[in-house]
């Protein structure tokens, strides 16, 4: 058990400031006697009447208390066991103290706890949304938050409601001073543009006589923002200058002179691709089974969902001219040529 001083107990449970020197208390110590053969028997303030060869006694015990102490446990204390006359007793299960002891009886205990009271009323609640408070909402006392104008609400009544809402954003502050100049960074990489595309055709295309023909384009190496579609438009998904390369070898297989006209037309969203001016060149091949390469570049400005193709016609009249790929060939071993190789590099 731990013990604690008097003064300390009498402080806190009694309300008094106990005085230091010994006082003297008289306690009635009630014993049921029995009438024959003169034994006593010690009984508590609840029991009322002896038995009957029995007389009640009561006896006054003038008791000295000083120099007490205060004894804790988990149990009620044990009259002439625990403790010493002067002592009180803390019953930590039960929140019950006993004492002062007198004559060695503990008496009955006094509770620590006292009366639980009533319940409170309930708080105001906070609330939020993404727009102004409904007036059906809420209780009278409640406040709301507008999360998307930062006004807050409240505390709402039952006359005005939520009432006008009050911003929770303060006026903007000073622009403070202005920093000191950070270091230099390193050196990035060459700069560039993102779009580009690398994309050739292995078919033979036969030109017919005076019909314009988008030069057809059905295999791509590699390609970033730019692609084929169709099997001939030139397509970009980003806005920005572009250089369009191509290369097409052209043979004419019959007599006469031909006259081979290539240009570029321009749409938009898989729109009507309309003649670009002054994009056409004209090349004159003349005799039997002559071949010749057509190839430069056109410079264009395009936007996202606008398309080019390569238009190509001729004047010859006897389905032999042709734009032609050919197989891997050996003597000495030449891989395989395209009838078409087409580039395309962003460079705006």
């Amino acid at each position: 058990m731990r013990k604690l001083s008097a003064l300390v107990i009498a402080t806190l449970f009694l309300g008094v400031t106990p005085a230091i020197a010994a006082v003297t208390i008289t306690k009635t110590i009630r014993n049921c006697v029995n009438v024959s053969t003169g034994d006593a028997r010690l009984i508590s303030e609840k029991v009322t009447k002896c038995k009957k060869d029995e007389k009640l006694v009561k006896i006054a015990v003038p008791t000295t208390i000083e120099d007490s102490w205060v004894h804790v446990g988990v149990t009620p204390p044990i009259d002439f066991q625990t403790g010493h006359d002067g002592d009180f007793y803390i019953d930590s299960t039960s929140k019950m103290v006993y004492g002062p002891r007198i004559a060695g009886i503990w008496g009955a205990g006094t509770s620590m706890v006292g009366q639980v009271g009533p319940i409170g009323k309930t708080g105001a609640a906070l609330t939020s949304g993404l727009s102004a408070p409904d007036l059906q909402m809420g209780e009278v006392g409640d406040f709301y938050l507008d999360l998307t104008a930062r006004l807050i609400y409240g505390p709402k009544s039952e006359r005005a409601g939520w009432g006008v809402g009050t911003s929770i954003v303060g006026p903007t502050g000073p622009q403070g001073a202005t920093g000191p100049q950070g270091p230099a960074g390193a050196s990035g990489a060459p700069g560039g543009f993102g779009s580009y595309g690398s994309f050739y055709d292995t078919s033979t295309v036969t030109l017919v006589q005076n019909i314009a023909t988008a030069i057809p384009l059905n295999s791509t190496n590699f390609a970033s923002g730019v692609s084929i579609a169709g099997g001939s438009k030139i397509t970009f998904t980003a806005s920005g200058k572009f250089n369009i390369a191509f290369s097409s070898q052209i043979i004419k297989e019959d007599a006469g002179t031909d006259v081979i006209s290539i240009w570029i037309c321009k749409g938009s969203n898989g729109g009507t691709c309309i003649n670009v001016p002054w994009s056409g060149t004209d090349l004159y091949i003349t005799g039997s089974d002559v071949r010749q390469v057509a190839a430069w570049n056109f410079m264009v400005t395009a936007s996202a969902g606008d398309y080019f193709q390569i238009m190509i016609s001729s004047s010859g009249t006897t389905l032999k001219t042709k734009i032609i790929s050919a197989a891997a060939q050996s003597n000495p071993n030449r891989p395989e040529i395209p009838s078409t190789i087409l580039t395309v590099n962003q460079v705006g």
